[in-house]
């Protein structure tokens, strides 16, 4: 089958960038033909080398002129690119829906995604869908309240994708022998104030001796500050690579995810679960939904996560939370999946 992408031209650190570079590799893998169109180039965390595997750069996002089987493509302005060429040329769409605005509203009011008049782009793709990708069962729903009218046959729900070729070499190699408790956040944006929580929480429980691994795509003065002031030791890594992202998850002993929006399931919580880590996470539905109790919930408040921490060396779930993930979010699961899911739309 060949299939055409749509991307943005990004860094590593943007979460749906990522998730789509990852799904060109599965897809490639599965045998498929795939064209991945960007406006600009991206820096993929993910090996895109394969011989059936295009990557095109194009900043008005014109394809290749050859037969296409299927278009997918991001949220945001490729969205509507993409719906105008696969209906040009009578090919089905799918767009890859990551948040809404009546979404956002229903877990950060304030937040300026929540505004409807900056979503009025993606009502018409929607419409036109042959079918839908959600990365949230729990956005699903406002799918149908943001286009009632959407003629999508039917709505997918893929909460994620890790790079498993990477993590996988890494998780066979065994934890490096370090002295202190480490726990790890990982952030897709720097100056992220849900970061602020772990720190306060860890000065809150008293470790002595515990550090925090604070992975960030830029250095975060605000993060620096609050760490500095309340004494509480923090490792910032700016901009890893995947290597050694996955190195300092492997060398962690706690994955912490303090993310109050349902936008999809944190990535880190995923990576965290394969490195068979223990993972706190504020409660979700989405997170819990995908994950059941492999990890532990708790109300999203600084004195929760204090306690769940003075708790976490009684978590014993690493076999079984790294064989879950294996089976549901690695290339070759997601690409079997997305097998299925074309399969039926095409």
């Amino acid at each position: 089958m060949n299939v055409l992408i749509y991307n943005l031209g990004y860094n590593r650190y943007s979460g749906g960038v990522y998730y789509i570079d990852g799904l060109a590799c599965a897809l490639a893998l599965q045998g498929h033909n795939v064209t991945l169109l960007s406006d600009a180039p991206n820096i993929s965390s993910f090996n895109l080398n394969f011989p059936n595997l295009e990557k095109v750069i194009s900043n008005d996002f014109t394809p290749p002129d050859k037969h296409y089987d299927v278009v997918l493509s991001i949220h945001q302005h490729p969205m509507v690119k993409a719906s105008v060429y696969a209906k040009s040329h009578g090919i089905p769409f799918i767009p890859i829906v990551f948040e809404l605005p009546n979404y956002a509203r229903h877990y950060i009011p304030e937040w300026h995604i929540a505004n409807d008049a900056m979503w009025e782009y993606i009502k018409e793709p929607l419409r036109n869908a042959s079918s839908i990708l959600c990365l949230s069962e729990q956005c699903v729903k406002y799918i149908y309240e943001f286009v009632p009218e959407t003629r999508a046959k039917k709505i997918y729900f893929n909460a994620g994708i890790i790079n498993n070729h990477v993590a996988g070499r890494i998780y066979n190699s065994g934890k490096s022998n370090v002295c202190a408790k480490h726990v790890c956040w990982i952030g897709l944006r720097g100056k992220n104030k849900n970061v602020q929580d772990l720190i306060s929480a860890v000065a809150m429980a008293g470790s002595k001796g515990w550090a925090i691994n604070y992975i960030t795509p830029e250095h975060d003065n605000l993060a620096d500050s609050l760490a500095m002031k309340i004494g509480v030791s923090l490792n910032m890594v700016v901009n890893p690579d995947d290597i050694k992202k996955f190195e300092i998850i492997n060398n962690s002993d706690i994955i912490v995810s303090t993310s109050r929006f349902e936008g999809g399931i944190c990535m880190s919580i995923l990576e965290g679960m394969y490195m068979g880590k223990p993972v706190i996470s504020y409660e979700l539905p989405s997170q819990r939904d995908i994950c059941g109790e492999l990890i532990t919930h708790i109300p999203a408040n600084i004195e929760e996560l204090s306690k769940a921490l003075a708790n976490a060396p009684t978590f014993t779930f690493a076999e079984r939370n790294h064989k879950f993930i294996e089976d549901n979010f690695t290339i070759e699961a997601v690409g079997k999946n997305m097998n299925n899911m074309l399969s039926e739309v095409i």
